[in-house]
């Protein structure tokens, strides 16, 4: 049997192209990678990714909320070290976001920004 008639299989390969945009951006710290990039990384064809993303920004909206559980997940970690509604607590989380801001800038750009209009945005940079 030839391999054109096999199924196509490659474990996980969604989360596996989350993973290899992922490490673009903290790689090159910017947004600007292909998606032919990240299939490269999770080591499948350029056209692959597109069984799982229409397009970029949508492999870009996975990335986002793969940011977003990492923002969380160290929220509740701060969370559980102190007490509740504790100004500890408060002071703490607040330090939680601003290291994440600051270490994760793109990450955390990409998470607050709306990203419908970014062809525009990247045509018009001053606007």
């Amino acid at each position: 049997m030839s391999s054109a008639a096999l199924p196509y299989h490659h474990g996980n390969l969604r989360n596996a192209l989350i993973i290899a945009a992922a490490e673009l951006i903290e790689r090159d710290g910017t947004l600007d990678f292909s998606i032919s990039e990240a299939a490269a990384i999770a080591g499948v064809s350029a056209a692959a990714p597109y069984r799982h993303f229409t397009d970029k920004e949508d492999l870009l909206g996975a990335v986002r909320d793969l940011a977003f559980f990492g923002l969380g997940t160290a929220a509740e970690q701060t969370a559980e070290r102190h007490p509740v509604a504790s100004i500890e607590g408060i002071l703490a989380m607040g330090h939680v976001y601003l290291r994440y801001a600051r270490e994760k800038r793109v990450f955390f750009s990409l998470m607050w920004e709306a990203r419908a209009d970014i062809d525009e945005r990247r045509e018009n940079p001053q606007t």
